[in-house]
C-alpha cells in the first residue's frame, strides 16, 4: 500500500493545477475539476472535486476524490498516486481496495479558488 498523507495547514483548494508525472515527461500536465478518476483496476473511484496547492507553489500535492458511492466524503489522494493524465480522466496507483485507507478532508478554512 502506498503511503498516504494528510493535507498540512498551509495549502488551499483549487478548480485546476499542474502535476509533473516523472521524469519520462518534465512537462506539467493539468488537472481540472470534474475529470474522471480510475484506479489501477479500472474501477471508477469518482471526479475530481478540486485540487490541493502549497500556498506559493504552483504544482499539485493532492486532488480531492468526489466518491459517489457514498455519503459526501472526499478522499485526499496524493499526487504521487498519479499514474497517468488523460483530457478528461485521471489514473491512479491505487487499487479498489486502496480507496478504503485514503484520509479524508476536513473542512476547516479552507476554500475552493
Amino acid at each position: 500500500m502506498p503511503k498516504l498523507s494528510t493535507i498540512p495547514p498551509a495549502q488551499r483548494l483549487f478548480e485546476s493545477g499542474l502535476v509533473y508525472l516523472g521524469q519520462d515527461d518534465p512537462s506539467p500536465v493539468e488537472i481540472k475539476r470534474g475529470m474522471t478518476i480510475l484506479c489501477q483496476d479500472g474501477y471508477k473511484a469518482g471526479q475530481v472535486a478540486a485540487v490541493v496547492l502549497s500556498n506559493g507553489c504552483p504544482t499539485v500535492t493532492h486532488l480531492l476524490l468526489n466518491s459517489q458511492s457514498q455519503a459526501p466524503a472526499y478522499g485526499l489522494v496524493p499526487a504521487n498516486l498519479i499514474k497517468q493524465v488523460g483530457e478528461e480522466t485521471v489514473w491512479l496507483h491505487l487499487s479498489r481496495q486502496d480507496l478504503e485507507h485514503l484520509p479524508n478532508w476536513v473542512e476547516e478554512s479552507n476554500e475552493i479558488v
